[in-house]
């Protein structure tokens, strides 16, 4: 019984001797002035792998903290602290304490040592409320489809002023050529493409057939010459 006690004393003492007490202070400022505005708050090694909570006058600790590198940062849930890097080298010296900044690799570590005990300073305090956007006539215009919308109604109110102020071959253009757009919207939509484009390629050779008519008769006429010659 007496080997038993004398070993689980010898662990105990193996086990502090092995890990060192992280200790370190909330310095408050305007934005954060008392513990009453930080709320319930931990401070915190490695996402929780170690953490201590945090006392009325600011100060804390992390107990039995082994040899190894860890990130410090502060659960809160109103203010946002910085993350510091913390390297326990040997239980003799004081831990390293060095800025660390989210996302980037631990190594190699930064040239920048900070004091120890730790001083911790809550930076800003989160807004979880976002402000209702109130009326902007410019953003509601730069928007693309209000542009479209605004320069199709202005097309719509325009376009009978300019029919009337356009001459009778063209009004008669103009007419064919949107017969022949709404044709071919037709026949896309009910899936006949073929139709489509057969309508508009039949609009086009009607125009060019006439063209070949004069150079036709031009021949006969040439041909008739020379009979009687």
């Amino acid at each position: 019984m007496v080997l038993i006690l004398v070993f689980l004393a010898i662990s105990c003492l193996a086990s502090f001797a092995t890990a060192l007490d992280l200790t370190g202070k909330i310095q408050w400022n305007d934005e954060c002035p008392d513990i009453h505005a930080l709320r319930p708050s931990k401070v915190i090694l490695d996402n929780g792998k170690l953490k201590g909570s945090i006392l009325r006058d600011g100060s804390f600790t992390i107990p039995e903290v082994p040899v190894g590198t860890y990130v410090l940062s502060v659960v809160t849930p109103d203010y946002s602290f910085d993350q510091l890097r913390i390297d326990v080298v040997d239980l003799e010296s004081e831990p390293l304490v060095r800025p660390y900044i989210i996302g980037t690799p631990l190594n190699p570590p930064s040239t920048v040592l900070l004091t120890y005990p730790i001083i911790l300073t809550p930076k800003s305090k989160h807004a979880y409320f976002v402000p209702r956007e109130s009326f902007n006539l410019v953003a509601m215009l730069s928007n693309p489809m209000t542009l479209m919308m605004v320069v199709g109604g202005a097309m719509m109110l325009a376009m009978p002023y300019l029919m009337k102020n356009m001459d009778p071959e063209a009004m008669e253009e103009f007419k064919e050529q949107h017969a022949k757009v709404a044709s071919f919207q037709n026949a896309v939509a009910s899936g006949d493409i073929k139709t489509g484009f057969s309508a508009i390629m039949g609009g086009e050779e009607s125009k060019a057939g006439p063209a070949t008519h004069p150079t036709s008769t031009s021949t006969k006429s040439r041909g008739n010459r020379n009979k009687r010659r």
